[in-house]
């Protein structure tokens, strides 16, 4: 049943994620105990030989695989150019990418490896189980055979892109990934990743460490990159990767820069708890014909300012599986405040759970270029999700869309959601206005995996109105699982904005304590920084007297 709050949001924050029932994603089906990675040998030891087809081309496909022996442990093949990247280890342990304890979503992951299609894998002799996943549009699939020892058994396992969203013009992308690409070879597992996993557009990303100090030189970054902005773009088929940025400061959050020629203040060296802001870093790469996305839900809290004056692009906000740093409830009051300001979902490749285990998908008519996918990101254009594949329609405008009305007479609009989760179940869907839950559909685990789930509503216009979808789900230990939203379609009606007080004076006190926090610091830049985040707050006020947006104004 909805909550009938002001905001009906549900969810857990990042930091109040539970280190416990780590074993539940490693305990495979049929076992009551957590599986451990395995390299298997000696006399007895049997192979089983994986070939993965795609269903539609009947070409091998990179995927991720996962072999459970008899004993109920994860078998891996021999070291080659992936095992890096196998689920082996825990982040941050030496060599260990991904698994980092304590992050949604929480569901049965097992201790798989990346494939490029073929692999031999060495096992005990017994019974096999092969797992194989690839995205979230693809069917898992399971094929369990039986291994004599010292003997091979050659499987092929074919996988279905079941729920195609090319057909309905979405391309997934993740905009948060930290491999390094310095090389050819570098390049070439990038993409293979990226294949593996099912997502079109790469975002590769150096940055400064420690966060707080900056030296304006690539082999002073963490994860180098041969360079930043056009010039890195690569193709591979349908895959796209290029070379950003992730600007950090301990004070004003990490900012996330794409299409930039080059690092943030080239050959200099500076404080960046101090000056500039992130919102002048951000004016700046967007003046340029960049964008700035302001990373981790904007936990350092400057977003607040940045996004009143315009000079972050997106807020990557679901991440980690929930919603963090200013969360739903932060992005409703910009939303109910009258801004078109986009949110999106991106992992965080590899201190997270897994490669691109949060991701965006953005609307194209045609297949978009890198610069093209960017902007569909930052116009809204889009839903974010970490499984839930979620299709909303108002009046038959996507995401990002908007829909005029004008007069004093009745007015509606048609919401049209279609939703669909390949990889874990969907156990609720809410379609939403102005940040509330209007209608709220349960739906049984088995019935929300593997199928569409489509609702149907009339919504009533008697203001201007947001409307976005949500789908998610909790695993069986009560964490969260699957997660996923749209960006809105927005109602304009007799051209105003939507607008409610109440979330614009949440948002000018959110500045106010921005304010008061960079008052009591001591440092050189303080009064242009003060200046800032007062001139956010002033356009803010002057909406307040004005009694909200005209429909087109850009604030």
């Amino acid at each position: 049943v909805a909550v009938p709050v002001a905001f009906a949001v549900r969810g857990q924050s990042a930091n109040a994620l539970s280190f416990e029932n780590e074993a539940f994603l490693f305990t495979p089906p049929g076992f009551a105990q957590e599986g451990k990675p395995l390299w298997a040998s000696g006399a007895e030891t049997g192979q089983v030989h994986i070939v993965v087809r795609d269903a539609a081309t009947g070409q091998v496909t990179p995927c991720r695989v996962n072999v459970v022996g008899a004993d109920g442990h994860f078998y891996q093949p021999p070291k080659n150019r992936l095992s890096l990247y196998a689920l082996t280890g825990s982040f941050p342990q030496p060599g260990s990418k991904g698994n980092r304890k304590g992050l949604a979503p929480f569901r049965y992951v097992g201790r798989f490896f990346y494939t490029m299609g073929e692999s031999t894998v060495p096992v005990p002799p017994g019974a096999v189980r092969v797992e194989v996943w690839k995205g979230f549009e693809y069917r898992p699939e399971t094929v369990s055979v039986s291994i004599a020892a010292g003997a091979t058994r050659r499987i092929e396992v074919c996988l279905t892109r079941t729920a195609p969203m090319v057909e309905a013009g979405y391309y997934a992308g993740d905009s948060h990934l930290h491999l390094p690409r310095l090389t050819e070879e570098d390049d070439q597992v990038v993409f293979d990743l990226i294949e593996a996993e099912d997502f079109r557009y790469g975002l590769v990303l150096a940055y400064n460490e420690p966060a707080n100090r900056y030296a304006g030189f690539m082999n002073a970054q963490q994860y180098p990159q041969s360079g930043t902005g056009a010039r890195t773009v690569r193709t591979r088929g349908n895959y796209h990767i290029v070379s950003g940025q992730e600007y950090r400061s301990t004070t004003y959050g990490h900012l996330n820069l794409y299409l930039r020629d080059n690092l943030v203040s080239p050959g200099q060296q500076h404080i960046t708890d101090n000056w500039p802001v992130h919102g002048e870093v951000g004016r700046e790469t967007i003046a340029r014909g960049g964008y700035a996305f302001m990373a981790h839900g904007g936990y350092g809290q400057e977003i607040w300012a940045d996004a009143a004056l315009g000079t972050v692009s997106a807020v990557e906000l679901l991440q980690f599986g929930v919603y963090r740093g200013i969360e739903l409830q932060g992005w409703y009051h910009m939303l109910n405040s009258g801004y078109r300001f986009a949110a999106q979902g991106a992992s965080d490749y590899p201190p997270c759970r897994m490669l691109a285990d949060g991701r965006t998908y953005a609307y194209a008519p045609a297949p978009p270029t890198i610069p093209e996918w960017l902007a569909a990101v930052a116009g809204g254009r889009s839903f974010f999700t970490t499984g839930p594949l979620v299709l909303l329609e108002v009046d038959g405008e996507k995401p990002g869309g908007r829909i005029r009305k004008s007069g004093s007479g009745a007015h509606t609009v048609k919401a049209r959601l279609r939703v669909r989760c390949e990889v874990t179940p969907v156990t609720d869907i809410d379609l939403i206005v102005n940040g509330q839950v209007i209608e709220h559909r349960s739906v049984s685990r088995a019935e929300g995996q593997g199928r569409w789930i489509e609702m149907e509503r009339e919504i009533p216009i008697a203001e201007s109105s947001w409307i976005a979808a949500r789908a998610y789900s909790s695993a069986p230990i009560k964490q969260p699982d699957a997660e996923a939203h749209t960006n809105p379609v927005f109602v304009y009606l007799n051209g105003r904005a939507p607008f409610q007080r109440t979330s614009l004076d949440a948002w000018i006190a959110r500045i106010d304590r921005q304010i008061a926090l960079h008052r009591k610091r001591d440092f050189p830049e303080q009064a242009k920084a003060l200046a800032y985040f007062q001139r956010a707050q002033d356009v803010l006020l002057k909406i307040g007297e004005n009694g909200g947006l005209a429909a087109e104004v850009a604030p």
